[in-house]
């Protein structure tokens, strides 16, 4: 196990075009062990998963899962 603190990916530089949730979460995790991470998004701002999960007041507050 990665100790607390340790960054042992600084080396990786990491372009993230995904939008739904395994990829996120897992350059999140990436990230955590100290690569860059470039996310990229739509530029109409649409995220899949916000647009179709969570209840609708999640949604007008643009939370959720």
């Amino acid at each position: 196990m990665v100790g607390e603190g340790k960054q042992h990916l600084t080396w990786v530089n990491v372009i993230d075009a995904s939008n739904v949730i395994a990829g996120p979460y897992t350059t999140y995790q990436i990230s955590l062990l100290g690569a860059e991470v470039i996310r990229v998004k739509s530029i109409d701002g649409n995220d899949y998963v916000r647009r179709h999960s969570g209840t609708e007041d999640m949604k007008s507050n643009v939370i959720g899962p």
